[in-house]
């Protein structure tokens, strides 16, 4: 009954979401704002393997708690810098809300089509490396 008050982009996606209170717009990701994001990236990558190599040993279950929690704040870090929005704003959200906004935030930036081109372009880059190093082999 409300949806025709919503205002939405061209693309059909909503503009913003709610963080708690707050008003919060779905992002253009521009090449900026993927730098920033990229900055704040510290401990993801090692709570990843950190829970994979413990796989299978007493330390599994403790090291995907820590990881777990740890994981929560980078994640909160890297969607306020997408959002503008304080790190306290975002704690406000709630699990939809922060759902809502990084699945139209995808789609906003269409990602995934962004990522089948990137990962086009990366294996024909690939396949050329590995034919000039057939070519230079003896």
């Amino acid at each position: 009954m409300f949806n025709k008050f919503k205002k939405e982009n061209v693309a059909g996606t909503p503009d913003h979401v709610f963080f708690g209170d707050k008003r919060v717009e779905i992002p253009r990701l521009s090449v900026g704002k993927w730098l920033s994001m990229m900055e704040r990236v510290e401990t993801l990558p090692q709570l990843i393997a950190n829970a994979v190599s413990a796989r299978n040993t007493e330390m599994f279950l403790p090291t995907l708690m820590v990881g777990s929690l740890l994981a929560m704040e980078e994640a909160i870090s890297l969607i306020a810098v997408l959002s503008d929005a304080s790190e306290d704003e975002v704690r406000e959200a709630d699990l939809v809300q922060l759902h809502d906004f990084l699945k139209y935030t995808i789609e906003k930036n269409n990602l995934e089509e962004a990522a089948k081109k990137y990962r086009a372009a990366i294996q024909s880059v690939m396949q050329k490396m590995q034919g000039v190093a057939k070519k230079n082999s003896p």
